[in-house]
């Protein structure tokens, strides 16, 4: 079976997911405005990412009324039988850090669950949060382990789930921050200078090491299921230009370029850096998925 935008969807769902969780565990140790509107956007978000991006695949496996047998058994040598559990897992502990998130008067409006006296008590409030990280990293490595598993060749390559990892990183965490700014309207955005200058000096890690790993996967095919012949092929045409305008250039070095700017950032770029990273993010699953299936 040919897997098509469904499936690009459900990968790049699924790093949004994983990363907007970790962004909202980090940010919910601080106190003040701008932090807790980050935390409840990437706590919101979370869950809602997974579920769309579950049934998108869903929908193109054609599983809409077997889905559920996956659950009936645990293959620990199937790397999708491992996945369907650990995005379940996921989602079962964002759906119930996402419920703490939300205001007291919608939370009551949840069907059995929402009146429950467990809301009010903050200590599992934070226990959820550690607890769902390693589950949310997991789920960032799984995507790339799940391609890397298989027989096609573009994809039988070391470095691409640490290259999903980075990438599901730096894009929850940019899209977590910018919904939390956009939800305190312009009169309080000031309050978010704190979770930006923060965001700022992790991505000046994250991105050198994003960028690293993405040139490592197309340069040592050695590492990988692939000859010389195939890997110049992706490199250039059609999958070369996305790779190397889209993915390196829009997603990557834009990017980087405006975390290395000093100072308080106009809110026009940070704009600007989301909507490159969220492209960049979107457009590495789509050349990858196509590309590999020889649809590029």
């Amino acid at each position: 079976m040919t897997w098509g935008i469904l499936v690009v969807i459900y990968l790049f769902l699924a790093g949004l997911g994983a990363g907007s969780f970790c962004l909202g565990a980090v940010t919910s140790r601080r106190k003040g405005q701008g932090w807790e509107a980050c935390s409840r956007t990437a706590f919101l978000l979370a869950p809602l990412a997974i579920f769309i991006g579950l049934w998108m695949l869903i929908f193109d496996l054609r599983y809409e009324t077997r889905f559920w047998r996956t659950l009936t058994v645990l293959n620990v040598e199937s790397p999708m039988s491992v996945g369907v559990w650990l995005l379940s897992a996921f989602f079962l502990v964002s759906f119930l850090s996402a419920i703490f998130w939300l205001p007291a008067s919608g939370r009551r409006q949840i069907p059995w669950i929402g009146t429950l006296s467990v809301w009010n008590r903050p200590e599992w409030k934070r226990r959820l949060g550690v607890i769902g990280i390693p589950i949310a990293l997991g789920v960032s490595v799984y995507t790339g382990v799940l391609l890397s598993a298989t027989v096609i060749p573009l994809w039988r390559n070391l470095s691409l789930p640490l290259l999903f990892f980075l990438s599901a990183l730096s894009l929850g965490n940019e899209a977590g921050a910018i919904l939390g700014m956009a939800s305190l309207g312009k009169m309080n955005r000031d309050a978010m200078e704190g979770p930006l200058q923060f965001l700022k000096r992790a991505y000046r890690i994250i991105l050198p090491l994003y960028l690293f790993t993405a040139l490592f996967f197309v340069s040592i095919p050695a590492i990988a299921s692939i000859s010389r012949t195939d890997l110049f092929h992706f490199v250039t045409g059609w999958s070369g230009l996305i790779w190397w305008v889209g993915v390196v250039g829009i997603g990557i070095l834009v990017p980087w370029i405006l975390v290395l700017t000093r100072g308080k950032e106009p809110v026009r770029h940070v704009w600007i850096f989301s909507s490159c990273m969220l492209a960049g993010d979107f457009l590495l699953r789509l050349v990858l998925i196509l590309a590999g299936q020889g649809a590029l």
